[in-house]
C-alpha cells in the first residue's frame, strides 16, 4: 500500500502535495480561524475589543451587508492564536455572565 509509506518524500511529491493546499497556507500568511459567534454587532464589537486589549489580531465576520442588522457575527483570529482567544472568550463570558 502506497498510503501508508514512512519513508520521505521527494520534492517533486512535495511540490504536487502543494498544489492542493489553500493559497493562504502556501504563501505563510495567517489562516483565520472562527472562534466565536456572536448574536449581533454590538456583542462582537465587545469581544473584538476585549480581545485586542489582550494583544490577539481579530478581524469581524457577517453575511449582512447593514451592521445595525447583522445577526451571527463571526469573530476570526489567526489559527496559532485562536486557543488563547477561546481561553480569554470563556473567561469573558463567565464573568458576564455571573
Amino acid at each position: 500500500m502506497d498510503c501508508f509509506r514512512w519513508y520521505p518524500i521527494t520534492n517533486s511529491e512535495r511540490r504536487e502535495a502543494l498544489k492542493f493546499q489553500p493559497f493562504s497556507e502556501r504563501m505563510g500568511l495567517p489562516v483565520w480561524k472562527v472562534i466565536y459567534v456572536a448574536s449581533n454587532w454590538k456583542e462582537a464589537e465587545e469581544m473584538k475589543d476585549r480581545l485586542a486589549k489582550e494583544g490577539l489580531m481579530v478581524m469581524l465576520r457577517t453575511g449582512c451587508r447593514d451592521k445595525q442588522t447583522a445577526r451571527n457575527v463571526e469573530l476570526l483570529v489567526p489559527r496559532l492564536e485562536a486557543r488563547e482567544a477561546h481561553s480569554i472568550i470563556m473567561q469573558y463570558i463567565g464573568t458576564a455572565r455571573v
